[in-house]
């Protein structure tokens, strides 16, 4: 595959992510698309087999960037773990809201409508978070092991909690366009990971 190849899927994968963003899987069609990057049908079949194929590109490349984010400032971090979480996360509700409008996580739009009829879809979502729950949940251990994270809950449980709590969150504020409140939610449930310092 050349670069120019690879470049201008990512462009695509690019207007994905903003589709994908602000509407749902079944809302957004091939014509929107084709629309929005201004590509003939023909070039979008070049790229991609189909639709759902597109979805899983735009998938990962939306995952993958923000995960390395993540664990590169985990890896640089200079303070404690819980803090790199907060402020990845409130840079991330950040970037939902910019001019004035409300985008969605898009792992969390497809989460809802990858149903059975889309396999290819529901595969490359639960690889997805599969490789965050090991990340995040090998990023608890460490603060538990450090005296930072409680002990009570067991790591991976606190993750996948943390999950369920962020898209959550993300959910809501879709409805409310409140990001201080979406911020505050996110502090709140850290603050319940933490161990109190008295």
């Amino acid at each position: 595959m050349s670069n120019r190849k690879q470049l201008s899927q990512a462009t695509i994968c690019d207007v994905g992510e903003t589709l994908f963003s602000r509407h749902a899987y079944s809302a957004v069609g091939i014509k929107m698309i084709l629309d929005e990057v201004g590509i003939p049908k023909g070039s979008f079949y070049h790229y991609f087999e189909s639709k759902e194929a597109f979805v899983v590109e735009v998938a990962e490349q939306y995952f993958t960037k923000r995960f390395a984010r993540f664990c590169n400032d985990l890896a640089r971090r200079s303070s404690c773990i819980s803090e790199v979480i907060l402020s990845t996360y409130e840079s991330e509700i950040d970037d939902m809201f910019q001019h004035g409008k409300v985008r969605g996580c898009v792992l969390g739009n497809l989460f809802i409508e990858a149903n059975s009829d889309l396999e290819l879809l529901q595969a490359k979502l639960n690889d997805i978070y599969k490789r965050w729950l090991v990340v995040f949940t090998e990023c608890i251990e460490k603060g538990q092991q450090q005296g930072e994270f409680r002990k009570d809950i067991d790591a991976r449980q606190l993750a996948a909690m943390f999950w369920a709590h962020w898209e959550g969150a993300v959910l809501k504020f879709q409805v409310s366009s409140d990001k201080e409140q979406v911020k505050q939610k996110m502090r709140n449930f850290i603050q319940l990971m933490v161990i109190p310092s008295f």
